[in-house]
């Protein structure tokens, strides 16, 4: 008898705007930073979500994210790395659903 496990992958919520709203278990990705394994992310409620920070793999580099948790809302502060020419701090509000 074989036994076979089945997972259904859910597309990532890209943020680039003031704000969104993702389903909670999802992940949410924020783009467009030139150093991101030396950013800074934080949310003020990690009881709606989780951040992530981006970190350096050797081979390839994550982008700073976050995972919804349960429904509610929460802000998240990217503050970018001393190597970032922009300096421009993102603070976005994110909606987590059911």
């Amino acid at each position: 008898m074989t036994s076979t496990t089945s997972t259904t992958l859910l597309p990532p919520v890209m943020v680039g705007r003031p704000s969104t709203s993702a389903e909670a278990g999802r992940t949410i990705y924020f783009y467009g930073w030139e150093d991101p394994a030396n950013s800074r992310i934080s949310t003020d409620n990690p009881d709606v979500l989780k951040v992530i920070p981006g970190a350096d793999h050797g081979s390839w580099t994550s982008t700073p994210c976050a995972e919804g948790i349960k429904p509610g809302t929460a802000c998240v502060t990217i503050t970018p790395s001393p190597a970032d020419p922009d300096q421009c701090v993102l603070t976005t509000r994110i909606t987590v659903t059911t």
